[in-house]
């Protein structure tokens, strides 16, 4: 076993239990959680996306901050659960004119559309995700706290990143897809998505009091997860990165780690919303 395997198994332990931890304790844990995987996802996305100014990006991201510290207002005071909804009008309405602005007043920038366009993006790929969540979450205060949901889908997506990988790592022979990912095959991802029906399947008997469709989660999880994950390294490979960061050993930077979650939550809150 090399070292960058032991590391990622590693990592992967600890940070799991952190996160699970986070989110099966209060609804105070799933705000931290997404609060600080959405911002140091937002980081990372501007600074591997080639935004080049600091100070817009610091801007950015107190910005997004500013908007989890609203999203906390309703935990402490229950009584204002109308600013629970503020994020997702406010994000798109304040961010990029006052990031504008900043760029406007900056002689040193040379390329203000792709810098605004940068952060546009991460600010709509790796930021608002987490919003849905925590709304999904937490649909009516922290008194409607369903810990379930954000669990059950991180492990989902835990199951089918992992087991796509060792079923890949030990079986794997037809490539799935070399031009974005060249290590990725049909045998991983097929293995991964067995394993993520199966877990579906057995959260659907286990977590009987939250009237969702697991089986129906699983496979959004196993199409738009696996599809999240190529779209990254679609990113990565046009910016010539091996890794989006080095924050968690064996696994690269957050985005690596949550591009299949951060992928399919729009699609599952889009599913229920409708359903």
């Amino acid at each position: 076993m090399n070292q960058n395997l032991i590391n990622r198994i590693l990592t992967g332990i600890v940070a799991g239990a952190a996160a699970i931890t986070m989110i099966v304790v209060s609804p105070y844990g799933i705000w931290l959680f997404c609060a600080l995987i959405s911002l140091l996802g937002l980081w990372e996305m501007m600074r591997t996306g080639g935004a080049t100014v600091t100070s817009i990006k610091v801007v950015a991201l107190v910005i997004g901050g500013i908007f989890w510290l609203i999203r906390l207002i309703p935990l402490i005071h229950p009584e204002v659960t109308e600013l629970a909804l503020a994020p997702y009008i406010n994000v798109a309405m304040i961010v990029l004119p006052v990031l504008a602005l900043l760029a406007l007043f900056n002689k040193s920038l040379k390329d203000p559309i792709k810098e605004m366009s940068v952060i546009a993006l991460a600010f709509l790929y790796v930021y608002l995700p987490f919003h849905l969540l925590y709304g999904m979450a937490i649909p009516a205060g922290a008194a409607s706290y369903l810990w379930q949901i954000p669990l059950g889908i991180l492990l989902l997506n835990w199951t089918l990143d992992s087991m796509a990988y060792f079923v890949g790592r030990f079986f794997g022979k037809h490539f799935l897809f070399p031009r974005i990912s060249p290590k990725k095959t049909w045998e991983g991802s097929i293995g991964g998505a067995i394993f993520c029906m199966a877990l579906g399947y057995g959260l659907t008997i286990w977590m009987k009091e939250v009237s969702w469709n697991w089986i129906v989660v699983a496979g959004i999880i196993t199409v738009f997860g696996q599809l999240g994950d190529f779209v990254e390294s679609m990113f990565k490979r046009s910016m010539n990165l091996k890794d989006s960061g080095n924050i968690l050993p064996g696994h690269g930077g957050i985005l690596d780690r949550f591009d299949g979650f951060i992928f399919s939550i729009p699609i599952i809150f889009l599913y229920f919303g409708f359903a």
